[in-house]
């Protein structure tokens, strides 16, 4: 892409090495791999030496991973300076590698109880622009599972500070301090999983003025004006039905895409224990009420939020911030398979692991920022983000009738050109490329365009 060099010293030039040379060097990583991303170093570096460096930068017991971590998430909160309104989309997911011989320093995989796989966790709060076009990624929180079972939580006395929940409190923590510092004027909406359903959670959220969407995982007391007490779930599923809609669900791991037609509930003001004491809030319900296809579950969404909801138009704005959930899925996929397969990285210790992690975290988010960008924005002109060689090239390897090099192109359409050298059909009902496809095509376009830049210098 066309400003890979630029990009990469906005993300992370602002990284505190103590070394000036170290920071070069993470910037030349981190330009290299948005020029052609992948698992492994050896598959990103276009040279010995380069893939040298780079081993000896990732295995540097002077290079604190979680620098690199905020050099990112600063880039990003200084992004936000001029929006007033963003969306922070955050989930946790873990990084799978295969350490039979556990050497890496990783923790269990509690989930298959494998022998051979050893895992890290990761939460991640991806910032969205109000189009929901990725902005970067906010903020970062790592850490490894005990090799002991936890304690069910109903007998778990650990303080909420010890334990696994309490990643997404630092998380939200670490956002409000860096838009405070690098973008006051902007106003982030968390928007969160069932995961984040905990009283030490929301109970600060709703305290602190904080803007979120958050799904309810339990069935809580609420008290209404009265001073009766009811459990949540029943008392949505009496209230008015204030309109119906239909949401896009996009293809996940466990689901294709579909349309979904839900009705919607509301309570605008509802009195819900956390801990306690009760805290007020709104609460949207969302129920899919149309055909189901088997196996896939079907939509109940009960969405506690701080957003003042009033009516059906303030009910939209909840579920439409709650749906840009997705997003953050989306781009799990491209950092762990779908575009620059971190979990295939052969690198032999845990911090290695995180840097280079942390630089494909950045790279992932600079691939569904230019998907996002050519559905959102799709006449803008392709210059904006290819140089005229890329272009033409791209040209080149499909052999395109329609275009001629040096014809003006949109952004949609160069990205489709592109996601078609990476085997993208192009097909009337095949819909917009994907991850996989755009960085199949810019595996193989970029460093034809270099070639062909370097050719025309010499020559």
């Amino acid at each position: 892409m066309r400003h890979e060099t630029s990009w990469a010293e906005e993300t992370f030039a602002r990284a505190d090495l103590k070394d000036r040379r170290l920071t070069r060097r993470l910037v030349r990583m981190a330009d290299a791999a948005a020029r052609q991303p992948g698992g492994t170093v050896t598959s990103v570096m276009r040279s010995s030496a380069e893939a040298e460096g780079a081993f000896r930068f990732l295995e540097s017991a002077r290079v604190d991973p979680q620098n690199v971590t905020d050099a990112m998430c600063t880039s990003t909160a200084a992004a936000c300076s001029d929006l007033p309104l963003v969306y922070v989309a955050v989930d946790q997911t873990d990084l799978t590698f295969k350490d039979p011989h556990r050497i890496r320093g990783l923790g269990p995989d509690n989930a298959k109880m494998s022998k051979v796989l050893r895992t890290t966790q990761v939460m991640n709060a991806l910032v969205l622009d109000e189009r929901g076009v990725p902005v970067g990624l906010l903020d970062q929180q790592w850490w490894l599972r005990s090799e002991e079972k936890a304690p069910h939580w109903k007998e778990d006395r650990r303080p909420p500070e010890d334990r696994e929940s309490h990643s997404w409190v630092r998380t939200i923590e670490a956002c409000e301090e860096r838009i405070g510092r690098f973008a006051p004027g902007c106003r982030p909406w968390y928007v969160l999983d069932r995961g984040s359903d905990l009283s030490t959670f929301l109970r600060p959220c709703i305290e602190k003025q904080q803007l979120f969407t958050a799904r309810a995982a339990h069935n809580r007391v609420i008290e209404d004006g009265r001073g009766r007490r009811r459990k949540l779930f029943p008392t949505l599923g009496r209230q008015p039905v204030v309109g119906t809609l239909s949401i896009l669900i996009p293809r996940g791991a466990d689901r294709s895409a579909r349309l979904a037609k839900c009705e919607v509930r509301i309570l605008p003001s509802a009195s819900i224990r956390l801990g306690k004491e009760f805290y007020k809030t709104s609460v949207v319900f969302v129920r899919e009420t149309g055909y189901v296809p088997e196996k896939q579950e079907r939509i109940s969404w009960r969405l506690l939020t701080s957003f003042a909801v009033t009516d059906f138009d303030d009910a939209k704005a909840v579920i439409r911030a709650y749906t840009l959930r997705w997003r953050v899925e989306e781009f799990h996929r491209t950092w762990k398979s779908g575009g620059c397969n971190v979990e295939s990285s052969q690198l032999r210790s845990y911090e290695a692991i995180r840097r280079w992690a942390t630089i494909l975290a950045a790279v992932a988010t600079r691939v569904e920022r230019l998907k996002r960008l050519s559905r959102e924005t799709p006449d803008v002109d392709a210059l904006t983000e290819f140089s005229r060689a890329e272009l033409d090239v791209a040209m080149a390897m499909n052999q395109s009738k329609r275009w001629k090099p040096g014809d003006t192109m949109s952004l949609r359409d160069a990205v489709r050109l592109i996601a078609m050298v990476g085997g993208f059909m192009g097909r009337k009902g095949d819909g917009e490329p994907g991850s996989i496809t755009i960085r199949r095509g810019l595996e193989r376009v970029v460093p034809a365009a270099q070639a062909l830049q370097f050719l025309g210098r010499s020559g």
